[in-house]
């Protein structure tokens, strides 16, 4: 994302909640959350088998799976059978997940380390407040920065060192200089060849660090209720102006959804048929947007379901930055894709 604009941030510096701490990305502050509880072998920490496979691949081997789908109500909880001191990691994808389906299970097994990923709703009620155990996100998904991740605690007691900016990682220099780039030269392929970088060089993070000094500052200032409202009032013009023909549906679509801006996130589409999707996918890109596939490259422990379901998913990149045109042009655009196929 680039650099914050000024429309959103505040004149005064917003205080960090007691139990938080801040981290360079939302991996480091799911394992530092297991470090601060002395997670250990043979403990495993549960998964959904569609899941990001970098952090699957960093748990390895003490990682086990359970199946959990996005377009699914909820987890297929028979596939989920930790032993106690086991962990599980419950993920809200997208904001659309009801809470009160873990807290039922995570009450029922008290045994368990209850951690939540809020990372597409990283401020909705029980990510900053969980019930029990952790709940982390990546602020990357949904904020202006280069870098990020929090962690919340029932219990935690935040430590000093991670709750002020550090040095840079390397990925967050290349992002924030792909932003910069971008600002001056436009959407170009030097500027997207520099954003990769930095995504690769997360992908081989080794380590925990915290959020960089930059990021820190950004955050400390940004108006997450202005953001929040602007991303659900774009995503309600786009279900306003959406029309799948059978082909396609926006997960969460409801006249009761998205109330709690909190838990907006961009629109995600389910396609009937992979190719349609990768239509869409590539139409986007062509015209300048960027959508995102969850996850592309599925690693140990996926399933064909799983492959399935990250080969018909679809994000489109509409947020807070967006116009209420831009949103019903994007949805337009899209109808038409799935009108025509």
């Amino acid at each position: 994302m680039p650099p914050a604009p000024r429309a959103f941030l505040l004149e005064k510096p917003r205080a960090l909640p007691e139990n938080c701490e801040l981290f360079s990305c939302g991996r480091d502050a799911l394992l530092a959350a297991l470090e601060l509880e002395k997670f250990r072998a043979p403990r495993k920490v549960w998964l959904p088998e569609f899941f990001c496979p970098a952090l699957s691949r960093n748990l390895a081997p003490n990682a086990e799976f359970y199946q959990d789908y996005p377009s699914e109500p909820a987890p297929r909880f028979e596939t989920l059978k930790p032993k106690k001191g086991d962990a599980v990691v419950a993920v809200n994808f997208f904001g659309l997940r009801d809470p009160e389906i873990w807290e039922n299970f995570f009450a029922s097994r008290a045994d368990v380390l209850a951690i939540r990923d809020n990372s597409h709703a990283p401020f909705c009620g029980e990510s900053a407040n969980p019930p029990s155990g952790y709940s982390f996100a990546s602020l990357r998904k949904t904020l202006p920065l280069p870098d990020g991740g929090c962690l919340f605690g029932k219990n935690l007691k935040a430590r000093k060192i991670f709750r002020e900016g550090g040095e840079s990682a390397p990925f967050a220099q290349k992002a924030l200089a792909a932003a910069a780039l971008c600002g001056v030269l436009g959407y170009r392929p030097e500027v997207e060849k520099l954003y990769y970088e930095g995504e690769n060089a997360l992908e081989g993070k080794r380590g925990v660090s915290r959020i960089s000094k930059y990021s820190a500052e950004i955050f400390a200032r940004l108006d997450i209720e202005k953001i929040a409202r602007r991303t659900l009032r774009n995503l309600l013009v786009f279900r306003g102006n959406f029309e799948g023909f059978g082909k396609c549906r926006e997960l969460g679509a409801s006249p009761a959804a998205a109330i709690d801006p909190f838990r907006a996130f961009c629109p995600t589409l389910k396609f009937s048929d992979p190719l349609l999707r990768d239509k869409c996918h590539n139409a986007l890109f062509e015209i300048g947007a960027m959508p995102s596939i969850y996850w592309g490259g599925l690693g140990r422990g996926a399933s064909a379901r799983s492959r399935e379901e990250s080969n018909t998913l679809l994000s489109i990149p509409l947020d807070f930055r967006h116009s209420q045109a831009d949103a019903a042009r994007i949805a337009e655009f899209i109808s038409g894709l799935c009108a025509a196929r």
